[in-house]
């Protein structure tokens, strides 16, 4: 429900986005297309974004701006963040404008890191 809220969303603001209904096809996924930014979801059953995260090579969690995404606390989140190289982190509580704002902010910097 929130995936598919979030994917319209943001497609009505323009912007590209990528869903999989498969946990095990994402590191393929981020691996083909090279994402400027992955929204990723932590609480995630079966495979959770933690451990995505921990099964990309270090290239790809470079050259991709990683922000977690989960209904845990902002702290925990912020924790968990550092720990997996992830540049930001987003509670599931926040309103859309402000999710939109994070998420257009690292869209630029990796603009900006490519230019």
């Amino acid at each position: 429900m929130i995936v598919e809220a979030m994917t319209a969303y943001f497609q009505m603001l323009g912007i590209d986005v990528l869903t999989s209904s498969s946990v095990f096809e994402i590191p393929f996924l981020i691996g083909r297309e090279r994402p400027e930014v992955v929204l990723l979801d932590i609480g995630m059953p079966v495979l959770d974004g933690a451990k995505i995260m921990q099964s990309l090579g270090e290239r790809l969690r470079m050259a991709t701006h990683f922000i977690l995404f989960s209904g845990r606390s902002r702290r925990e989140l912020a924790v968990m963040a550092e720990q997996l190289g992830a540049v930001d982190c987003i509670s599931k509580a926040e309103d859309m404008p402000s999710i939109e704002r994070r998420v257009r902010y690292w869209i630029r910097a990796a603009q900006r890191k490519t230019a």
